[in-house]
């Protein structure tokens, strides 16, 4: 922490990231939230999109009290445009669910697919769901399987549970029982696909 102060001292926005977003991790009560909060902004007035985005953050979970999602999708828009990939999925979802913007499914798509060409997991598979449900954006079973394939490749327990299902009903890709079943108890292995998650 010494070394990260420091760093954030000599003024640098990566230094001030790196120690708000130390703080923050160490941050028993909202002293040290404050503290954090403080270099991040210093790291966000030098467009450090890392310190942006994590400060979105804080804005949805504002200690515990209240998400401010307004201030969210603002801070989440700034770092997106500067290329934060976690931004673009966070933005995504608020458009999605209508947190803080208004709800669009065409606009949750755009950054769905920001995010997908940055390759990010998650939302391969929200981006997938878009597409298998026609939900702003032209249905296309293919593309969505495409995309949840993708993504169980690179180990998400949701798009696994997902294409298992489309290769068991052989819904935008050709069916395969045997794939299907190896994909169910890869997602099983990982908490999804039970009764208990019914997010999957």
């Amino acid at each position: 922490m010494d070394w990260f102060r420091r760093a954030a001292e000599t003024g640098g926005a990566q230094g001030e990231y790196l120690y708000g977003a130390a703080l923050l991790s160490d941050a028993p009560g909202p002293k040290e939230r404050e503290a954090a909060k403080g270099w991040l902004e210093k790291a966000a007035a030098q467009n450090h999109a890392a310190a942006i985005n994590l400060l979105g953050e804080m804005a949805l979970d504002n200690n515990g009290v209240y998400a401010d999602f307004e201030r969210a999708a603002d801070y989440f828009r700034r770092a997106a445009e500067l290329g934060d990939t976690d931004a673009k999925y966070a933005l995504g979802e608020l458009y999605k669910h209508g947190k803080g913007v208004a709800k669009d499914d065409g606009e949750a798509a755009k950054w769905f697919k920001a995010a997908v060409d940055d390759n990010h997991p998650a939302a391969m598979v929200e981006l997938a769901i878009l597409e298998f449900n026609g939900s702003g954006v032209e249905r296309d079973l293919a593309a969505a399987a495409k995309l949840f394939r993708k993504a169980a490749e690179l180990g998400n327990a949701v798009a696994e549970n997902r294409l298992a299902y489309l290769l068991a009903d052989g819904r935008g890709v050709e069916k395969n029982l045997a794939e299907a079943v190896q994909w169910r108890d890869r997602a099983r292995a990982a908490g999804c696909g039970t009764r208990a998650s019914i997010n999957c």
